[in-house]
């Protein structure tokens, strides 16, 4: 999976509604300290509500236009747009780090770092 970047395109759109300079834009990008995925979210819902807002398209028509832009699936829009998205956070219960649903599920709780210092203390 090729990691997103931001377009010229994106950073100059982003820099409109910032109010932060292009070049200081184009220099922290360089850097990689932007968060990518922030930002193209935040222009998309910039975007999904001017484009319905106009009221020559519909919802889905604008919603897919936007998953083709950003290379991104509709649901993913649809998912940003109208904030399904549960930010919980899974954390170790034993050293308390977070960890994904995933492991969480797994592991019954328990991150991989302190299943493998379990099986070390054991051998």
């Amino acid at each position: 999976m090729k990691k997103k970047k931001l377009s010229d395109k994106d950073l100059s759109k982003f820099s409109g509604m910032s109010n932060i300079d292009l070049e200081t834009l184009h220099s922290l990008d360089k850097l990689g300290a932007l968060d990518v995925v922030s930002i193209h979210s935040i222009l998309i819902k910039s975007e999904y509500k001017r484009l319905v807002g106009e009221g020559k398209y519909t919802c889905k028509q604008v919603a897919e236009a936007l998953a083709n832009e950003y290379g991104i699936s509709r649901y993913r829009v649809e998912t940003l747009i109208y904030n399904k998205e549960t930010s919980k956070s899974f954390y170790c219960k034993e050293c308390g780090g977070e960890m994904t649903r995933y492991k969480f599920s797994k592991n019954k709780g328990v991150c991989d770092n302190c299943i493998i210092s379990n099986i070390g203390k054991s051998i």
